[in-house]
């Protein structure tokens, strides 16, 4: 189902040393952090932490199927209706 509400999605940028991989609106991102897994909703709390490896789940506002792939760490940035993943590296989920 899409999200046709702003305030039901936040915007997120996925940027590696290379390229940015992703950058538009999610109703949902799911992270591994040096503290456990995090999933940010629309409105979560300021944070910035430290990205273990692990999967980086991606559930976009156009309702489109959750995207997924592989982390190899990095860091997590939430402020406000933006969200910021630095990642050293991805890989593709198999």
């Amino acid at each position: 189902m899409a999200v046709t509400d702003e305030s039901e999605s936040f915007a997120l940028d996925i940027l590696s040393p290379d390229a940015t991989i992703f950058s538009g609106r999610c109703a949902s991102l799911l992270v591994r952090t040096s503290g456990g897994e995090v999933e940010i909703l629309p409105r979560h709390e300021p944070l910035l932490s430290i990205l273990a490896p692990g999967p980086l789940v991606v559930r976009q506002a156009t309702g489109k199927d959750k995207t997924a792939c592989a982390i190899t760490g990095g860091f997590l940035h939430v402020t406000g209706s933006k969200v910021t993943v630095l990642a050293d590296g991805l890989q593709p989920r198999v």
